[in-house]
């Protein structure tokens, strides 16, 4: 801990470092720096200021509880990607939770759904601006693959290609995928959603 230092004159990186030698008062700043902006974002995209609240409490834990392991480059957008993982994951669990598909959305209580099928639609659109950088085959193949769940083999005879092709395809897909949503998702909470999104596309 630095005596007679004011820590919210302090930039992140110095306060990352000093988090990392178990200074709670840097940590503190970070907490009082960041929090409202997580939890707004948080808020904006769960409407529930309990939850929104329990995601950006538990954010701000997991940054103590593994400050000597992270390794945090820049902490503004390691906190917003979190956040966003984290509601990611809180919406696909209640969706399982309410059995929430095609045939039984009818089952999640009318305002959740609306609120889920927002966040969906947000996904969605990411996914589509990374898709859009594909050429045009690989993304039909793309699509074919994840959203409306033909086999390769089936993806193969409609294009009249060897099934290792349509797999170069996939591949393809996956790293760009990967690559533009970094910052945003893991890949598999990315091929979660897109399981979601396949399900649920006909409520759009």
């Amino acid at each position: 801990m630095l005596k007679n230092i004011d820590y919210t004159l302090l930039a992140d990186e110095v306060l990352l470092r000093l988090m990392k030698r178990s200074d709670e008062r840097a940590f503190d700043t970070i907490f009082e720096r960041y929090w409202t902006r997580i939890f707004t974002i948080a808020y904006r995209k769960t409407r529930s200021k309990e939850v929104a609240e329990d995601l950006t409490q538990t954010l701000f834990a997991n940054l103590w509880d593994k400050r000597h392991s992270s390794q945090i480059e820049h902490l503004s957008r390691y906190l917003s990607v979190g956040i966003k993982n984290s509601i990611i994951n809180y919406i696909n669990a209640e969706m399982i939770r309410h059995g929430f598909h095609a045939k039984t959305s009818v089952d999640m209580p009318e305002a959740v759904a609306a609120d889920h099928l927002l966040i969906l639609k947000d996904l969605q659109q990411m996914i589509e601006q990374a898709l859009s950088q594909l050429p045009e085959r690989t993304r039909v193949i793309c699509k074919l693959s994840k959203f409306e769940k033909y086999s390769i083999k089936e993806i193969a005879f409609r294009f009249g290609l060897t099934e290792k092709a349509v797999e170069y395809h996939i591949t393809q897909s996956n790293k760009v995928l990967r690559a533009h949503l970094k910052d945003y998702l893991s890949f598999e909470t990315l091929l979660a959603c897109i399981s979601l999104l396949s399900g649920s596309t006909a409520n759009y």
